[in-house]
C-alpha cells in the first residue's frame, strides 16, 4: 500500500497510467480501496474506464456481476478483461491463481450473462482462450480456458459447419 502512495504522489500514475491502474486494482472491486483508487483515477480521457465514474461518485464498490455485464455491453472492456487475465497468466505463470480465477469467473459470468454469445464477443474472448490452452507452464489456467469453451458451447448451439 505504501508503495502505491509513492507512485500516486510522486509520478501520478492515477493520471497517466490509468489501464495499469485499472489492470492491478480490478480484483479488488468490492473494496473500499478499489473505489478510493477509482476516485483518483482521470476517466474522462479514457473511454473504456468511463463507467467507473459512477462508482466515484456514489462511493459504492462494484460487484462482479456489474463488471460483467458491462463487459456483454462493451466490447472495449471485454477486451480488457481477456488480455489482463492473459498478462497475468504470461507475467506470473501461475503464482496468483486468486487473480487467474478472478478474470476467469468474471468471464464465466460474461458468458452466463448472455442469451447467446455473438460473433463480436467470439472475437474478443476466443483467442485468448486459445493462447491459454498452449501454456503448458500453467495447467491450471489451461483448465479454466476449457471451462470458458464448455459455457461457450452451452450458451450456443454449435453448428457441424
Amino acid at each position: 500500500l505504501s508503495l502505491l502512495e509513492f507512485l500516486i504522489r510522486h509520478y501520478k500514475i492515477y493520471h497517466f497510467n490509468v489501464d495499469a491502474v485499472v489492470f492491478c486494482i480490478l480484483p479488488w472491486h468490492e473494496s473500499k480501496y478499489f473505489v478510493k483508487m477509482v476516485q483518483l483515477l482521470n476517466l474522462k480521457c479514457n473511454e473504456r474506464f468511463e463507467f467507473l465514474e459512477s462508482i466515484a461518485e456514489s462511493r459504492l464498490p462494484v460487484k462482479r456481476i456489474q463488471l460483467a455485464q458491462r463487459a456483454s455491453r462493451d466490447l472495449c472492456f471485454l477486451q480488457f478483461i481477456c488480455d489482463s487475465g492473459l498478462k497475468i497468466c504470461k507475467l506470473f505463470e501461475g503464482k496468483y491463481q486468486n487473480l487467474e480465477i478472478f478474470y476467469t469467473n468474471l468471464l464465466i459470468e460474461t458468458i452466463e450473462s448472455l442469451n447467446s454469445v455473438s460473433d463480436s464477443i467470439l472475437r474478443i474472448i476466443l483467442p485468448s482462450i486459445f493462447q491459454g490452452l498452449v501454456m503448458p507452464a500453467n495447467p491450471s489456467y489451461q483448465t479454466d480456458c476449457y471451462t470458458l469453451l464448455k459455457k461457450i458451447s452451452n450458451t450456443n448451439k454449435l453448428d457441424e459447419n
